[in-house]
């Protein structure tokens, strides 16, 4: 610890601006705070943090927010209370908010507010009801700061709209927060570009064919496309292609004959699916065009889910095709 210090002193000149240079001094004066060496601690959080470099995930997977966690971890250490304060109102707001954040970033945010929560003296019993519809209330007594209760999104036959109340039984102030999630019923997928666009093909040869019917034993390829239409490198970009029942990937892949792009840093096959990982410049100019060979095995009817692209650590960064019903026809 004494070495890493001394290190963090040396290159305070070259790295003042860099985001990860300042979470290495604090993350070492949380290390130091808990041997109980509280001037080494306050030596290494007194210097300020202003106009910091973010250089994207890149291999730290930092943010602003996941910073602004490690140092109200230290500052609750250090007992200062008023920067605590600030931070955990500033750090609450940012997670209330619309804004997708990584696995890090909302583990480091959540394990420093459940922290500072947990060492706040006093009574933290409270209560409240809810209401679903018409029907009765239902009285909950907690002491958690956070309370989750599930709810019956279905709703009831006939109605469109479904209603939820919610009654502070307590004298402290309750934040409510509803949320969703779900998986749109097949074909109703919305393709979506959001500074990721995905672009797909299917081909018999050369020549461009309609996937929607396909004779049972045809060769033939689906050609993605993706381009990243911001402005920034992305790092550990990922398409998934789930392919419907009656497909199969063929056997070029273990032949030896199949297309293999060195653009691509890994690539997952497996008997239902192929899921690829790499890293993508913006433009058009580096757009990647991937090609999976495909056969039309089994006879019948069967769904082509969407397939998704996204980067892996922003998530802000989708895009998705829109799935459709397939038919492969006996010969």
């Amino acid at each position: 610890m004494n070495r890493l210090r001394e290190r963090l002193q040396m290159a305070e000149n070259d790295y003042r601006r860099s985001a990860s240079y300042h979470s290495g001094r604090w993350l070492l004066a949380a290390a130091y705070q808990q041997m109980g060496l509280s001037d080494v601690a306050a030596e290494l959080t007194a210097l300020k943090a202003e106009n910091l470099e973010y250089d994207g995930a890149s291999y730290t997977y930092g943010s602003s927010l996941r910073d602004q966690a490690i140092r109200l971890t230290v500052a609750q250490a250090q007992n200062r209370e008023q920067e605590a304060w600030s931070l955990a109102r500033d750090i609450a707001d940012q997670l209330s908010g619309q804004s997708w954040y990584s696995t890090q970033t909302t583990a480091w945010s959540l394990m420093a507010m459940a922290r500072y929560a947990g060492s706040q003296g006093g009574d933290h019993g409270y209560r409240f009801a809810w209401q679903d519809g018409k029907q009765g209330w239902q009285d909950i007594a907690a002491t958690s700061p956070v309370t989750r209760q599930p709810l019956n999104a279905s709703g009831r036959e006939g109605d469109d709209k479904q209603s939820l109340s919610v009654r502070n039984d307590s004298d402290r102030k309750l934040f409510v927060t509803l949320s969703q999630t779900g998986t749109p019923l097949p074909g109703n997928e919305a393709p979506v570009s959001e500074g990721l666009s995905l672009a797909v093909r299917f081909l018999a040869g050369d020549k461009p064919i309609n996937p929607a019917s396909l004779e049972q034993g045809q060769d033939f390829s689906a050609e993605v496309t993706v381009t990243n239409t911001g402005s920034r490198t992305l790092d550990d970009v990922a398409l998934t292609q789930i392919l419907p029942s009656g497909w199969q990937l063929t056997s070029s892949r273990l032949d030896g004959s199949a297309d293999n792009n060195e653009k691509v840093t890994y690539q997952d096959l497996r008997d239902d699916r192929v899921m690829h990982y790499f890293d993508l410049k913006p433009g058009s100019n580096n757009a990647l065009t991937l090609s999976v060979d495909l056969n039309a095995s089994f006879a019948g009817r069967f769904y082509l889910p969407a397939w998704t692209v996204e980067a892996m650590y922003d998530a802000r960064r989708h895009a998705r095709s829109k799935g459709q019903w397939v038919e492969v026809k006996r010969e």
